[in-house]
């Protein structure tokens, strides 16, 4: 009950649709062999949850399918969006 509570709070629609219209907001759908396996979601600038430098990357959320957990989705989805963030 109380993690439904929590996902009605914090993932209402209007909540949703500021996030995927901030600019400062990106979001990550990895996939294996055509298969949804990962979702991550970063941030930049004013968009964290937390005042930080400009140059810094904040990972909100990472979530990955239990079937694909255990691959090193995790590990090369933020190596590899840090890399981007970093040019």
């Amino acid at each position: 009950e109380n993690m439904n509570d929590y996902l009605a709070k914090a993932f209402t629609a209007e909540k949703l649709w500021r996030e995927l219209r901030n600019p400062n907001s990106e979001f990550f759908i990895a996939d294996v062999d055509g298969a949804d396996a990962a979702y991550l979601k970063i941030n930049v600038v004013d968009a964290q949850t937390e005042p930080r430098e400009e140059s810094d990357l904040e990972i909100e959320r990472i979530y990955i399918v239990q079937a694909y957990q255990k691959l090193g989705l995790g590990k090369s989805s933020t190596k590899k969006q840090w890399n981007l963030h970093k040019r």
